[in-house]
This record gives C-alpha cells, sequence and structure tokens, in this order.
C-alpha cells in the first residue's frame, strides 16, 4: 500500500493507462457513462420543467412575490443541475449495480486475467 501522495498518485496513473490500453474496458466505460449521461439529461430535464412550470409569476402577483419566484428559479436551477449527475451515479451504483460489475470484471481482466475468470466463473477473488 502507498504510504505517500506520490505513492498512490503513481498507482492511480499505472491504473489508468491499464484501462486506456484494453478494450474491453473501454466498452464497459462507455455503457456506464451512456447511462449516466441519459439518466443526467432526464433528471435535469424533467427538474427544470417542474421547477420552471410551478414557480411561473401572474400578473396578478405582486412585486416581491415576483422577485422570490425568479430568485426561486435561478437558485433551483443551479440546484437541479448539480444534483442531477449525483443522484444519477448514486441510481446507477445503489439500483443497477450490474452496470459496475462489467466494468470491475474488465478491468480485472485487464489486470489479472486468471482472477478475473474465476470470479467470472462463480469462485471468489481470494
Amino acid at each position: 500500500m502507498p504510504t505517500t501522495f506520490g505513492g498512490g498518485l503513481r498507482i492511480a496513473v499505472d491504473g489508468l493507462k491499464l484501462a486506456f490500453e484494453d478494450d474491453g474496458v473501454h466498452k464497459a466505460y462507455f455503457k456506464v457513462a451512456l447511462t449516466l449521461l441519459l439518466m443526467t439529461t432526464a433528471i435535469d430535464v424533467g427538474g427544470l420543467w417542474a421547477l420552471w412550470a410551478n414557480t411561473a409569476p401572474t400578473a396578478e402577483q405582486g412585486l416581491l412575490v415576483i422577485i422570490g419566484l425568479w430568485a426561486l428559479r435561478v437558485v433551483g436551477t443551479v440546484v437541479t443541475l448539480l444534483a442531477a449527475p449525483l443522484v444519477a451515479v448514486l441510481t446507477v451504483n445503489i439500483v443497477m449495480p450490474f452496470f459496475n460489475q462489467g466494468v470491475f470484471l474488465a478491468g480485472l481482466r485487464a489486470a489479472d486475467p486468471v482472477r478475473a475468470q474465476g470470479l467470472d466463473g462463480g469462485l471468489s477473488l481470494h
């Protein structure tokens, strides 16, 4: 185990090099990235539509209410755009873990093919 920041950084860079050299890892990450992009976009569109549809000022409202609704729209938009990727990542990790299994096995195949084959066949990691 690395005890310094430099040692940990070196191990991370080695892992990235290994991941970029393997086509199986590319395909697995692409599926997860595409899923995250689609989920984030759906959450953003739905959240922004709900926010803007429910905070539309009308002519009968006072000036302070209109200012408050516009402030709510601005803050809500920022919060929605920041929260949507986090919700998408949590959803993929918790609700749909089968996406992560492919990434894990692709990375393990690149690093240790024998262990990956044993794990894919139902054996333990030890």
